[in-house]
């Protein structure tokens, strides 16, 4: 283990050397405890969010705990002053929707995430401080194409994967097969091995789906993901992120003149003006 493997990533400037030997001179002389594998506690630890009904040590001073709404981690005093000052929170409690970022970025060989993800995270949630951190400007260091729309909160991330067709999000990342229960496809069966859920969508257009063969296997896209190796919620929203993406990039090209694109397969080359079918406006998010 050598220094280079507790560096901070990121954006950085030449002022926050001095935070970044101090992180690094630190997790060398406790090399021993961080490379630890991650350990468990016993549940109905007391956290922010309610008892705990998972947690495990990270490493020495940083743990995860998972609660029925929520989750995220501590960090005791001595590991929190680690964390740079526009990102402390002084009671060492980072929720796992946006904070966990501001916990990944300080100790990156800890945690198994995605840093330009981390990263992204910091600069749309907590603009001022990522601007404080990096001695840049957080939204110009954005794509040109989101800059005119405002970026999402935590909930409002959710709520729009939540539009997204749960079935064929099922079908295509994870295997399962689709049996539609009615003719507008807002029910569905979905079956892989022995398994069997429903998914509905309700009138606001929100999915969510049940599962007929495993107790406390049921939610929205989030939860379908944490029961199917996420773990985490903040794991889940880095796997469906990519869908939300897409879906938001098919939502733009749709207003440009006001209608739905077609996909390839549906256009007919003897129609000039073909219109889409119900099956192409079911796209994802929609």
């Amino acid at each position: 283990m050598n220094a280079s493997d507790f560096d901070l990533v990121g954006p950085t400037v030449d002022g926050e050397s001095a935070f970044r030997e101090r992180v690094t001179a630190l997790a060398i002389n406790e090399h021993e405890s961080l490379a630890q594998k991650p350990r468990d506690l016993a549940p109905g630890g007391s956290t922010p969010w309610g008892p705990a009904q998972q947690s495990k040590i990270f490493a020495a001073g940083v743990t995860y705990h998972e609660t029925a709404s929520h989750e995220g981690y501590q960090l005791d005093a001595r590991r929190n002053t680690l964390v740079h000052a526009a990102y402390r929170n002084s009671d060492g409690w980072y929720e796992g929707d946006a904070e966990w970022a501001k916990v990944a970025v300080t100790f990156p060989a800890l945690l198994p995430v995605e840093l330009e993800t981390a990263d992204e995270t910091l600069r749309e949630n907590f603009s001022e401080a990522y601007e404080a951190v990096n001695r840049v400007e957080a939204r110009s260091a954005r794509p040109q194409a989101k800059r005119d729309t405002p970026p999402r909160t935590a909930t409002q991330e959710r709520a729009a994967m939540r539009q997204l067709d749960l079935p064929s999000y099922a079908a295509e990342k994870h295997g399962y097969a689709i049996e539609w229960r009615d003719g507008s496809h807002r029910r569905a069966t979905l079956r892989k091995d022995d398994e069997e859920l429903v998914a509905n969508k309700d009138k606001e257009g929100a999915w969510s789906y049940d599962s007929r063969t495993k107790g406390g296997d049921h939610g929205d896209i989030l939860d379908f993901e944490i029961h199917r190796g996420a773990k985490s919620l903040a794991t889940a929203r880095r796997r469906v992120g990519p869908e939300l993406a897409r879906a938001d990039h098919e939502r733009s090209l749709s207003t440009i003149d006001g209608s739905v694109p077609l996909k390839p397969d549906t256009l007919d080359p003897d129609d000039p003006h073909p219109s889409p079918s119900h099956r192409d406006l079911r796209g994802r998010g929609r």
